[in-house]
């Protein structure tokens, strides 16, 4: 049987953890609810962002969450007991942070933003680590690739970029390669799988 989502609810993000949870997103009280798909049940609600929720990610482990929101804020959300922390940036001049991802190891938190600026956090410190500029419009979308060693980034400009991870260790400047040129259509989606001959495909 089909499960059905609840009236007033507008679904923003859509993954099971562990076979277990879903991640659904409820604008009229700018919060969202992880539920018990198998007990039927909500499991968690999250409440802290002043305005509409846009993105939300699970990390690998499925113990916190991360969402960002037009409020310019990212929050990162501990599943056991329910505390948030704002990760911090410096530059208040964000107004909305449309796509956030953990990398593979749970260690990092990457966000796109309505600038094209892609801020990537340390999920230990919750501090920043690096803000990369890399496409001229609003950053619709991230994916790790390579088991967390590339970031791809989609943007409105209809640009998908391809960044080295491997360079915040060394302190280098990234260099972003543009791997696909949309048409010229907005890249709102982002996701990878191997296929069987072990090479990574995008899909847009």
């Amino acid at each position: 049987m089909g499960a059905t989502l609840p009236l007033g609810m507008r679904q923003v993000g859509l993954q099971f953890v562990l076979a277990f949870w879903i991640l659904l997103c409820n604008l009229i009280s700018l919060c969202f609810q992880v539920w018990d798909v198998p007990k039927k049940r909500i499991r968690n609600i999250f409440r802290g962002h002043t305005l509409r929720i846009e993105s939300v990610d699970f990390s690998s482990d499925g113990q916190h969450v991360v969402s960002g929101s037009w409020d310019g804020t990212v929050h990162m959300w501990n599943m056991r007991d329910g505390s948030a922390r704002v990760l911090n940036f410096s530059d208040r001049d964000t107004d909305i942070f449309w796509s956030v991802r953990f990398s593979p190891s749970g260690q990092l938190v990457v966000a796109g933003d309505d600038d094209g600026d892609l801020r990537i956090w340390s999920v230990r410190t919750g501090q920043l680590v690096r803000r990369w500029t890399g496409h001229k419009y609003t950053v619709w979308s991230v994916a790790f690739m390579a088991e967390g060693k590339i970031l791809v980034s989609g943007g409105d400009d209809g640009v998908v970029k391809c960044w080295d991870v491997g360079s915040l260790r060394s302190g280098g400047e990234p260099v972003a390669t543009k791997i696909l040129k949309y048409g010229g259509k907005r890249v709102r989606l982002l996701l990878h799988f191997f296929s069987r001959h072990k090479r990574p495909v995008l899909l847009c």
